[in-house]
C-alpha cells in the first residue's frame, strides 16, 4: 500500500471513527448504488445490440440485465481482493480503450501505419499494459 501496510482498502475504513465519516461512508455508498448502473447502461447496450441475447432472453432485455449484475456480484464476493481483479482488468481493457485502439484507429482510418505519432502511442499503451497487467498478476499470486 502506498500509505503503509495499516492501511485498509478502501480507504474510508483507516480513517478515525466519528459522525463525519459515518456521513461521508453513507454518503459514498450511496454515490457507488446510483454510478453503478449509469456505468453498466453502455455493457448493456452494446450486448443487447447482438442477436445471441435476443435469442437466449427472447428479447427481454431485463432478464438480461439481471443476469449480468448477478453475475457481477457474485465475481465482487468470490474474488478476495477485488481491487486487484479490477487492476487487472484495467490493465487489458484501460490501456486498449485509452492507448491501444484510438490510436489503431487512426491510423487504419488515414491508411498511414507508418505515423510514428499514433504508432508510439499504441507501443507506449501496450508496453504499459503489459507491465500493469505482470504486476498486478504477482500482486494477487502473492494475495494481495
Amino acid at each position: 500500500s502506498a500509505y503503509g501496510s495499516g492501511t485498509q482498502n478502501p480507504i474510508l475504513f483507516s480513517l478515525p471513527e466519528n459522525v463525519l465519516l459515518k456521513v461521508v461512508q453513507l454518503l459514498y455508498a450511496v454515490a457507488l448504488f446510483f454510478s453503478v448502473p449509469l456505468q453498466m447502461f453502455p455493457a448493456f447496450t452494446i450486448l443487447e445490440s447482438y442477436k445471441c441475447f435476443d435469442s437466449v432472453f427472447k428479447g427481454n432485455m431485463y432478464i438480461h440485465r439481471f443476469c449480468i449484475i448477478c453475475i457481477s456480484g457474485g465475481v465482487a464476493s468470490v474474488v478476495p481482493n477485488f481491487g486487484l481483479f479490477l487492476n487487472l482488468i484495467g490493465a487489458v481493457g484501460g490501456t486498449a480503450t485509452a492507448f491501444i485502439l484510438p490510436s489503431y484507429l487512426y491510423m487504419a482510418a488515414t491508411n498511414n501505419f507508418t505515423n510514428l505519432r499514433p504508432l508510439a502511442a499504441c507501443l507506449f499503451g501496450a508496453l504499459g499494459g503489459i507491465i500493469a497487467f505482470v504486476v498486478s498478476c504477482i500482486a494477487f499470486a502473492k494475495g494481495g
